[in-house]
């Protein structure tokens, strides 16, 4: 009991930080602390923490700690498994004329499969479109602007298993990067006058969502920035 009794006193004296890394953890006495796990090796029971995320780091056997404890720890390594063993890449490449898409790409570093592996993705896409001026058009002539308007394309893919030390590539549906819109310019005694625009779309990047066993294990972005632009586009992030 001399762990236990350690960090029961640690429990008192440690001061606490912030961050949503810190988990709680029970011993079989009934005592709780909240600790930043920094290693748990399932095969030997091991568990390395630091109290509230400071100080020294110390090492017990899970078998100090409760169940419900034991399957934070479990939750905890499959996490890391994840976070450390699947390589994932975002690359934007074209997908036939006037269309692109986004690639990701998943290696499996582990010498073990992966399995239940599915992915979200969100792609803010901007569109221009030419819009009538009703104050400045006339009976005789039209005229139109220049706007932009934000989309967010969504999917689901289900990935399944990733096998040991391989790689495996999905994509996300195609989008449009040029469109043409035709616009009437003006309209007098049945002739009609039209004009092409070619119009330019754009997307800033693409978040795809990583879950295993349907639990988001953590989102991979294009870009660093791209949780702000999600924000714009969608009001959330």
């Amino acid at each position: 009991m001399k762990v236990i009794r350690y960090l029961a006193i640690l429990l008192f004296t440690a001061l606490p930080v912030s961050g949503a890394e810190l988990v709680e953890l029970t011993s079989v006495d009934g005592r709780t602390i909240r600790v930043l796990i920094d290693d748990y090796r399932p095969d030997t029971g091991q568990v390395a923490v630091r109290i509230n995320g400071q100080g020294r780091i110390i090492s017990f056997s899970e078998n100090k700690l409760t169940k419900e404890s034991k399957q934070v720890l479990a939750d905890w390594h499959e996490h890391k498994v994840v976070l450390d063993l699947l390589k994932c890449k975002i690359q934007r490449e074209p997908d036939g004329k006037g269309k692109a898409r986004y690639k990701m790409t998943i290696r499996n570093a582990a010498m073990t499969d992966i399995d239940q592996i599915s992915l979200k993705y969100t792609v803010p896409v901007k569109i221009d479109k030419m819009v009538e001026d009703t104050e400045k058009s006339t009976a005789k002539k039209r005229v139109y602007n220049r706007v932009s308007e934000k989309t967010v394309m969504r999917g689901e893919i289900d990935v399944g298993t990733v096998k040991a030390q391989g790689t495996v590539t999905f994509y996300t549906d195609n989008f449009d990067t040029t469109h043409i819109q035709v616009c009437i310019i003006s309209q007098q005694k049945g002739n009609i006058k039209e004009k092409e625009y070619r119009l330019i779309n754009s997307s800033p990047g693409a978040r795809f969502a990583l879950y295993m066993d349907d639990k988001l294990m953590r989102n991979i972005d294009s870009r660093n920035d791209l949780a702000g632009i999600l924000l714009d586009y969608t009001g959330k992030d």
